[in-house]
């Protein structure tokens, strides 16, 4: 039973090892040796749904944008229920390039991106959700990312806005872990996952590869789909923008119940056949929170279980899930998060168990709307 028990986290020590390996050795991308100073024109597509309060910061920043390239930006509403429309048609008059705002000619996410497609100029796509912000070379930084040689689709760097809220600490830890392996699957070429809140393409790829027409049924998921739809018809072009100009901030959810709604949300995408890398990752990953779960269990069971394997094993994934997400967050600015990893490695196992099993079923709720798996 020692002999099991080590081997098993061990493996998930290598494993962990293995992501750090894989977001150390993704490099600067773009180069930091300075922009191109020739850049395709591009469009900024946000879906916006309810975000009265948040859609003029994004606004700002991107008022503030240093690019020298032509862009516009295209605000598609969700069918808002307050005075998103509004507040976005008050920056009309004032913004430095094109700003329009339509309504989706659908209903959810993916018809509102795949409207602003539809409407959009230009031959790059960038886009981001509307209660993000970001720094004023955000633009430059993805375009010339994305003009790069090959590339056909970026996604970059997400974090949760600093707070001393302990709620907030925990998305903010989460997102960084999912940050880093996003990074190192993209690094290995098999990408599993992305963030549409910081995402580019060519609007042509998207036209290619059929944008969100065989997800369509499925409310989530608009940045993992495209992600596995360029992955299979231009492999090898899909790059993580690991670059500190490319960083974008969006708030944390303000309750538990919130948290546990997004996180259904999320996992309401399983519903669609996954290719066998993602099902694959995500078993491994769900049979290593099972085990870290159950190691008191292992204890009582099973009396013969030297403690001390147990501690070094305990030990091991403290100190691998700590150099991991050590790295992360120096990179994104956010040292002080570090003194809290110890806590969340210590209910993170379960708690994954518990959102896991409770997302298998019932409908959730998202803005106003209730949808069902």
């Amino acid at each position: 039973m020692n002999v099991l028990l080590f081997s098993i986290g061990l493996l998930y020590a290598l494993l962990v090892v293995a992501l750090y390996v894989g977001w150390k050795f993704t490099p600067i991308f773009p180069s930091p040796n300075g922009f191109s100073q020739k850049h395709a024109c591009v469009s900024i597509i946000v879906a916006m749904r309810n975000e009265e309060k948040n859609i003029g910061n994004l606004l700002t920043c991107l008022m503030h944008q240093q690019f020298t390239g032509q862009m516009e930006v295209i605000l598609v509403d969700d069918a808002s229920e307050d005075s998103s429309v509004a507040v976005a048609n008050s920056f009309t008059a004032i913004f430095p390039c094109p700003l329009v705002v339509i309504p989706s000619e659908g209903v959810g996410k993916k018809a509102a991106i795949a409207t602003g497609v539809r409407h959009a100029r230009f031959p790059l796509i960038l886009t981001t959700d509307a209660d993000c912000q970001m720094g004023c070379h955000w633009v430059e930084t993805m375009v010339d990312a994305l003009e790069q040689s090959g590339v056909k689709l970026i996604t970059g760097i997400v974090a949760i806005e600093p707070t001393r809220d302990w709620l907030a600490r925990f998305q903010a830890i989460e997102t960084a872990a999912l940050l880093g392996s996003t990074a190192a699957f993209i690094a290995w070429n098999m990408p599993i996952m992305g963030n549409g809140a910081n995402m580019g393409y060519w609007k042509e790829v998207f036209e290619q590869t059929g944008g969100y027409a065989s997800s369509a049924e499925i409310a989530s998921g608009d940045d993992e789909f495209l992600i596995q739809q360029v992955h299979n018809h231009f492999r090898g072009s899909i790059k993580f923008v690991k670059h500190p100009e490319a960083i974008v901030l969006t708030s944390p959810q303000s309750s538990w119940q919130a948290v546990f709604m997004q996180r259904k949300r999320w996992a309401a995408k399983w519903r669609k056949k996954r290719p066998f890398r993602v099902w694959a990752t995500a078993l491994l990953i769900g049979c290593f929170h099972l085990f870290w779960a159950a190691i008191p269990i292992f204890t009582i069971l099973f009396p013969t279980a030297n403690i001390l394997t147990i501690f070094a094993i305990l030990m091991l994934k403290l100190a691998t899930e700590y150099l991991f997400l050590t790295a992360i967050l120096k990179f994104t600015r956010q040292q002080k998060l570090l003194p809290y990893i110890g806590l969340l490695q210590l209910v993170y196992s379960h708690y994954a168990i518990w959102v896991g099993l409770h997302s298998l079923a019932g409908g959730y709720s998202w803005k106003g709307r209730y949808f069902v798996r």
